[in-house]
């Protein structure tokens, strides 16, 4: 007979520990008698995060098509292929994009491209004393 004490030992939550016997192939009998949890808490506890990531997904894919919805069809094309090239999603390849110009200090160089009025420069707190 099995005792439901919890034996998750080096994992920061049992969810951790289900999840990561999970995604290493073992069934829910086995991660039950690993981490001595009943089953229908090992199975409760992969079908609550399942629900989470899907609802985490569908929030990030909601929040990632109001952000394209101003960017023009063919820039969104171009994204698209250079990210597969490049085995990224096009969500992590805008961030590529972005992290990088804006860690560069490349951000006056992309966008200033003479058409538009310069935006006046960030002033630091210093400056208001």
């Amino acid at each position: 007979m099995r005792t439901h004490s919890s034996s998750c030992t080096g994992f920061r939550s049992q969810t951790e520990a289900v999840l990561t016997l999970h995604l290493n192939g073992l069934s829910c009998h086995q991660i039950a008698d690993r981490t001595a949890l009943p089953t229908h808490q090992v199975h409760s506890l992969l079908t609550q995060a399942k629900t989470r990531r899907k609802h985490r997904k569908r929030l990030e894919e909601h929040a990632w098509s109001d952000a394209m919805g101003d960017i023009a069809p063919a820039a969104k094309e171009t994204l698209r292929c250079q990210a597969a090239l490049r085995d990224l999603t096009v969500e992590d390849f805008a961030a590529l994009i972005v992290e990088t110009v804006a860690c560069a200090g490349l951000i006056d160089a992309v966008l200033d491209d003479g058409d538009r009025p310069k935006v006046a420069r960030h002033t630091s707190r210093k400056d208001f004393a």
